[in-house]
Formats: C-alpha cells, sequence, structure tokens
C-alpha cells in the first residue's frame, strides 16, 4: 500500500510537471497521447545522451579522482603541518597532539565509511528483489502518468462535478491561484538550475579546475535547493581549485558568489517572474524542517508547499475580509 500511493503521488507530480510539454504539442495538433509518447521519447534520448557524451566523461573524472587523491591528501596533510607548526609557535599550543587527535577521529570515520560500503556490496545481492519493486514502481509511475496526463480534462470534468456548486467559484479561484504559483515555480527553478549548472561548468572549464563536468552537474542538481544546494556545489569546487594554487580558489570563490548574486538578482526575477515572496529567513526555515523532516525531498517541496499554505492563507483572509464587509453592507441597509 505505502509503494501504491508513493506510485500515485510520483505519478501525479511528473503528469503536472509534463503537463505544459504535452499542451504545448496539443496546439500543434498533436493528440495528447502522442505527446505524452514524445515528452518520454524525449526524455530517454536525453538520458541516453547524458550516457553516452556526459556520463564517460564524468567516470573519467572520477577515476582521475581516486587516483589523485592520495597525492592531494598528502599535500593537504603538509600544508597542515606547516600551519600548524606555525600556529604552536605563536600560541605555544601542542598541536601535534591535536593533529593527532584529529587524524585518529579521522580514520575512525574512514573506516566506518569503508565497512558500511562492505556491508552495501554484500547486501548488492539480496537487494536484487528490491530493486526488481522498484523497478516494476517505475513502470507503474510511467503508467499512471500517461493515464494522468491524457486524461487530464476528463479528470478535472469529474472533480468540477464533485464539487458542490456553491463551493464551485472558490476552489476554482484557489485552484488557479496555485496552479498558476506552481508552475511558475518549477519551470523557473529546472531553468535556473540548467543555466546556473552550465554556467559553473564553463567557469570551471575556463579556470583549469579538475571535474568540471562532474562539479557542473552537482550544481545542477543542488541548485534545485535554494541557499544550502550552491553551498553544496561550492564545496567540492574549491576544494579541487584548492589543490591547485590558493588564487585559483579565490578565483573559484569570487565566481561563485558573482554566479549567486546573478541568479538572485538577474536570472531569478526574469525567469520566475512573480516569485514565492517568502522571506529568504522563512525559506531557510522550512528548508531545515523539511530536510529534518523528509530528507532531500522534503528540502525540495518544503518551499512550494510553504507557499501553497500562504495562498490558502491569504484566500480565507479575503474571504474573510468580504464577509466582514457584506454584513456592514447589510448592516447599514437595514
Amino acid at each position: 500500500l505505502r509503494t501504491a500511493l508513493a506510485a500515485l503521488v510520483i505519478s501525479m507530480i511528473l503528469a503536472y510537471i509534463i503537463n505544459p510539454l504535452v499542451n504545448y504539442l496539443e496546439t500543434k495538433r498533436i493528440p495528447r497521447r502522442f505527446g505524452v509518447l514524445i515528452v518520454y521519447v524525449g526524455f530517454i534520448l536525453v538520458l541516453v545522451l547524458l550516457f553516452v557524451v556526459v556520463l564517460p566523461k564524468t567516470i573519467e573524472e572520477l577515476r582521475n579522482l581516486f587516483v589523485a587523491l592520495p597525492q592531494w591528501l598528502n599535500e593537504l596533510n603538509a600544508r597542515i603541518l606547516d600551519a600548524s607548526d606555525q600556529i604552536e609557535k605563536m600560541t605555544n599550543l601542542d598541536m601535534k597532539r591535536i593533529m593527532s587527535s584529529g587524524q585518529k577521529q579521522v580514520e575512525s570515520y574512514l573506516n566506518a565509511v569503508e565497512n558500511n560500503l562492505l556491508d552495501q556490496v554484500r547486501s548488492m545481492a539480496s537487494g536484487m528483489y528490491a530493486a526488481l519493486g522498484r523497478m516494476v514502481t517505475f513502470v507503474l509511475v510511467l503508467i499512471l502518468t500517461y493515464y494522468f496526463t491524457v486524461d487530464k480534462n476528463r479528470i478535472k470534468v469529474k472533480m468540477y462535478k464533485a464539487i458542490p456548486s456553491n463551493y464551485r467559484s472558490d476552489i476554482l479561484y484557489l485552484a488557479g491561484e496555485i496552479n498558476s504559483a506552481m508552475m511558475e515555480f518549477v519551470k523557473g527553478k529546472l531553468l535556473l538550475a540548467f543555466i546556473v549548472g552550465l554556467m559553473t561548468m564553463l567557469m570551471l572549464f575556463i579556470l583549469g579546475v579538475n571535474f568540471a563536468v562532474a562539479i557542473g552537474l552537482i550544481t545542477m542538481i543542488a541548485d534545485i535547493i535554494p541557499y544550502i544546494g550552491p553551498f553544496l556545489a561550492f564545496v567540492p569546487a574549491f576544494f579541487f581549485s584548492f589543490m591547485d594554487s590558493w588564487t585559483k580558489a579565490l578565483w573559484v570563490s569570487v565566481l561563485f558568489v558573482f554566479l549567486q548574486w546573478a541568479e538572485n538578482n538577474l536570472f531569478a526575477p526574469k525567469i520566475l517572474g512573480k516569485r514565492t515572496g517568502l522571506h529568504p529567513a522563512i525559506v531557510l526555515l522550512c528548508i531545515f524542517i523539511g530536510g529534518g523532516t523528509f530528507g532531500v525531498i522534503g528540502m525540495i517541496l518544503s518551499v512550494p508547499i510553504f507557499s501553497i499554505l500562504v495562498i490558502i492563507k491569504n484566500f480565507i483572509a479575503m474571504k474573510l475580509r468580504d464577509g466582514k464587509r457584506r454584513k456592514e453592507e447589510l448592516r447599514k441597509v437595514q
């Protein structure tokens, strides 16, 4: 039941996301059932392109990363030791003991990660049944998404008839407001994530930072999460550039700050148009609460869900004001 409900919810979200594309194809006199199939085929072609073009480059970069990582760690350790010697001379602190304690903690953490990976590898055989279940769920999601998208108008008519006539106008108005806000949010965030990821990739290529493709893809995915995502993408870019030189790391930091400023002040207003109107502190609070409760999915969905709640709150306040105004008008007439 839990898997079926999850598949149902995911299918509804996917149908909502691909519906504008299907609507556009429908304006070109392409039936909706063929429009959904065209979107599916286009999505498969994008995946094939990623596997053929991007994935080999990413795998090569990751392989080079694992090969070069021990040398970089040794260089980083040498720099830390030099810095600790200078700090010890200036402050009379026993930096060797502090470094030894920190190194033991890092080694214990790495050992725990290694053991966890080994456990995951051992459980892969027993996880084949779960993988098969996920494949069945994936196919179910595709089928449900197809029917939700193709039968959108029929579903809307049935839902409209199910609404009591006294509440139809209010519910349709509220649904229209939520739909406009969410479509703007979804399309805007996806387009922003693609632009920011592509610009990050080009920026790192120009600076000669290793693993530019992988970091660009990480940025593209992480940028969907407001505020937190760009910082998560900045960390590996800064680390790899720092291993080359302080100057390159400084340039990466400056360009990342500029890119985030451009996203928030130039791209977002143009692409998103009407934004959620939420204060940045509220957005951060939503992300932390959603992430702490539901993980990454919660971090991504917390802001649009809170925006929906704000729209509902404003609608209720508007209806209360209208009701109060009508009562006052009736009182004056009487």
